[in-house]
């Protein structure tokens, strides 16, 4: 997939992808010194048909995915299975942001805990 602009569709093949805005969050950290998540993320369209649709939802899909993360801690984020978990959890949210319809998947573009 080449790189994409925020909000463009991409047909490659059989995946269109729509990119989500750049986030940086702060994340749930206990003590002194605070911790930050930046994210690029990507929304797998089931087809190049859901393109508008989904586009009219980014806000939506947006706003969930901020409140979920920053309740996240930096130790929520170590390994794959913090991502594994992290991936889920923000399909779940998307696909309930976009309901009637669904989400293929949530790609990550860039991850960085700090």
């Amino acid at each position: 997939t080449s790189s994409l602009t925020p909000g463009n569709v991409e047909d490659s093949g059989q995946v269109a992808v729509l990119d989500l805005p750049e986030i940086v969050v702060n994340l749930n950290a206990q003590g002194v010194r605070k911790s930050y998540l930046k994210l690029k993320l990507a929304i797998e369209l089931l087809s190049p048909e859901q393109e508008n649709y989904m586009k009219d939802r980014v806000p939506r899909i947006m706003d969930s995915v901020q409140v979920y993360l920053r309740e996240l801690t930096p130790d929520g984020l170590r390994g794959s299975a913090g991502l594994t978990k992290m991936r889920a959890n923000l399909e779940a949210r998307s696909n309930a942001a976009v309901a009637p319809q669904a989400i293929g998947g949530v790609l990550f573009q860039e991850v960085l805990v700090q």
